[in-house]
């Protein structure tokens, strides 16, 4: 799949800038100085997120708020995102590698 009107095809590697909080504010979740990469349509991430990513252009930048079905599910992370929970996840797409 190519998408002319945002710079990315499916199995592309995008270098990511990501927080996650749960509604309360917690912080869940920040990348340090080292981004995020993840390949487009083939990760493991939440599907909200992919789902937002696939809408971006390298430098946009986005603040999701996603329901558990799209984020992580009745289980949750078992680190330090419970069971069922709406996170919030602000993202940055640095850049796209194909």
């Amino acid at each position: 799949i190519n998408n002319k009107m945002f710079d990315w095809t499916m199995g592309d590697v995008l270098d990511l800038d990501v927080k996650i909080e749960l509604l309360d504010g917690t912080l869940c979740y920040e990348t340090d100085s080292v981004p995020e990469r993840l390949v487009l349509g083939r990760s493991e991430r939440e599907s909200g997120l992919q789902e937002a990513l696939a809408m971006m252009k390298k430098k946009d930048k986005a603040k999701l708020i996603l329901p558990s079905y799209l984020a992580y599910g009745l289980l949750g992370d078992s680190e330090s995102i419970p069971p069922q929970s709406i996170i919030i996840i602000e993202v940055e797409l640095l850049n796209i590698k194909r």
